[in-house]
């Protein structure tokens, strides 16, 4: 999921700036601030995530007249030890006191208007701007790994919840919680998956060799206007 602010000057695109916090979904109240960004004392209800913030600094256009925006990336992976210890009381593993490691460094941000972008896939409204930044393990150690191995829970676009039909039994043991409805965004594979296996397999092969240290992060954004 993505907030924060996004200040769009459709007349002189360079005058534009943006300030985007990327997070797991479903994790909105233990994070943002009323302003959309990032509580400094959040905590995410996740074994392992990562956190990332863009910070622009300038923008100009390309030849193509795309809107580049040079900013700091800021990625903040997280690793809280999970705790199991059994009693009768126990509702499943929590998780513990977080070891962060931060990095930050300087990227483009390539924009676009949404309804120009080409091949841009969503499965609900058209993004109102369509934006990439592409990196590698090069400029950011490690990134790809961080990324592949964080909790990514699935995104639900207009989820609605609502309580389970009422029940006369008393069993608490036939307990369901909320029944939600609204469209996922499922994840794409990371490379092709061999049809067969055999005690050699090293996992998955991305079809492109060249990617395989590149990371490209692509922003879908739907912008609100400001109360």
């Amino acid at each position: 999921m993505v907030s924060g602010r996004a200040d769009w000057d459709r007349i002189n695109a360079v005058n534009s700036d943006f300030h985007l916090y990327i997070y797991p979904a479903g994790q909105e109240s233990a994070l943002l601030d009323s302003n959309a960004s990032f509580r400094k004392d959040g905590l995410a209800n996740l074994a392992r995530y990562t956190l990332l913030t863009f910070q622009s600094k300038s923008s100009s256009l390309d030849s193509n007249q795309k809107l580049v925006v040079t900013g700091d990336l800021t990625i903040i992976h997280v690793e809280r030890e999970a705790r199991a210890d059994w009693s009768i009381a126990y509702s499943g593993a929590q998780v513990g006191d977080p070891f962060m490691h931060r990095q930050t460094r300087q990227v483009r941000l390539v924009i676009q208007d949404g309804s120009s972008a080409s091949g841009a896939k969503w499965p609900a409204i058209r993004p109102d701007l369509v934006g990439s930044i592409t990196t590698s393990d090069e400029q950011f150690h490690g990134i790809r790994k961080i990324l592949v191995d964080s909790v990514w829970p699935i995104v639900v676009l207009d989820e609605r919840c609502g309580p389970p039909a009422a029940t006369a039994s008393a069993d608490m043991r036939g307990y369901q919680g909320a029944n939600c409805s609204g469209t996922p965004v499922l994840p794409s594979t990371s490379g092709e998956i061999p049809a067969w296996s055999d005690q050699g397999y090293s996992g998955s092969k991305d079809p492109d060799p060249t990617a395989e240290n590149r990371v490209t992060i692509v922003f879908n954004l739907r912008l609100i206007p400001e109360k």
